[in-house]
């Protein structure tokens, strides 16, 4: 198992395999293939673009997340959602 990002110990994404990864939310963890890890990160920067995050904040103060195929669901607060984004941004500029 590879440690790909360290940015924050709370959230972390290592690569297993080639195709295989496991993102570590706090206290849990949730393995996820290539294609489950696009559809991630397409939520995530859906949710935290400018318009969408001031509604957020705005209104719940929180995002619900399905990850992994709807298996996992996470809670997640304005700044955890924002440390997850900066994860997933190393991550893919580190693949590059």
């Amino acid at each position: 198992m590879t440690n790909i990002c360290d940015i924050n110990l709370d959230v972390q994404l290592k690569r297993h395999t080639f195709c295989r990864f496991e993102l570590l939310f706090f206290d849990r963890k949730i393995q996820l293939n290539f294609p489950q890890l696009l559809q991630l990160r397409a939520q995530v920067m859906n949710l935290t673009n400018p318009k969408n995050l001031t509604e957020i904040i705005d209104n719940e103060n929180f995002a619900l997340l399905f990850v992994a195929d709807k298996k996992h669901l996470l809670f997640v607060e304005i700044p955890n959602l924002l440390l997850l984004k900066e994860e997933l941004e190393f991550f893919f500029s580190m693949s590059a």
